[in-house]
């Protein structure tokens, strides 16, 4: 994204502000990153931009990611998931591991 680095935050795709805002967060090194549905609206293009830069974070930086969404997005790789599982009386809780997932 380098092409865009002159361009004012505005003039951005959606796609690529959401990038622009994970970054930003990225760059202090938190020891937690939390994402509520950071891809929620986008087109695939777009929704391919952030994966890959999730992914990337995950690789390459010792982060912690808390990712929030409602369904399982293609390209993402998790360790985990914490499934909410409704009831009569609310939701439960149950954890999968990476090994469960496929």
């Amino acid at each position: 994204m380098s092409h865009l680095r002159k361009k004012r935050f505005i003039d951005l795709s959606i796609g690529q502000q959401r990038v622009a805002l994970i970054v930003r967060a990225v760059l202090k090194h938190p020891p937690l990153l939390i994402l509520d549905e950071p891809v929620e609206g986008l087109d695939d293009e777009n929704v391919d931009l952030v994966i890959q830069l999730i992914n990337t974070i995950k690789q390459e930086t010792n982060v912690t990611i808390l990712y929030v969404s409602h369904r399982m997005e293609n390209g993402l790789a998790p360790t985990s998931v914490f499934e909410l599982l409704p009831t009569a009386t609310g939701s439960i809780g149950k954890i999968k591991y990476h090994s469960e997932l496929n």
